[in-house]
């Protein structure tokens, strides 16, 4: 995003501008792979929670 102006500062300020929302994408994608990451390991925990639990189920009823 270019800002065109006759003063330099603002030429500038749009370069920073883009650089910053350039890094808040970055955030906001980094954010979204470590919350598909935790929601991954709360899912194979509560496969493994399941898993005992049918085990340890099945085999004390016998």
């Amino acid at each position: 995003m270019q800002v065109e102006s006759r003063r330099y500062g603002r030429v500038w300020f749009g370069h920073l501008l883009e650089i910053s929302m350039s890094l808040s994408s970055l955030i906001l994608t980094i954010a979204n792979a470590g919350a598909t990451c935790a929601s991954l390991s709360r899912g194979q925990i509560v496969a493994a929670a399941g898993y005992y639990f049918g085990y340890w189920f099945s085999y004390r009823r016998a």
